[in-house]
């Protein structure tokens, strides 16, 4: 089984390198998947929004709707685009 190294320790994750146990996730974690991913470093707000989808959809077992993330994580109207998605050339 792949798995992910980071300061912390080790993590397993599936072929398409995503965590096998999502109760593993911390923020060492998101750092190397996001540089992985080719995002870069994660920055306090970034985290914030993360950690916000991730409770809600420990939760509810469904993701929130994009445009309240933004609201409910207090960041600013446009966050999870302009933290999140690229925009296309």
């Amino acid at each position: 089984m792949p798995s992910l190294e980071y300061a912390g320790g080790k993590v397993n994750v599936d072929n398409d390198g995503y965590l096998i146990n999502f109760e593993e996730w911390n923020e060492e974690i998101g750092q190397v998947l996001a540089k992985q991913e080719g995002a870069g470093e994660l920055s306090k707000d970034n985290i914030d929004i993360l950690k916000f989808m991730r409770s809600y959809y420990h939760e509810h077992k469904f993701f929130h709707i994009l445009r309240q993330i933004c609201k409910n994580a207090h960041q600013p109207h446009n966050c999870f685009i302009d933290s999140f998605i690229e925009p296309v050339a």
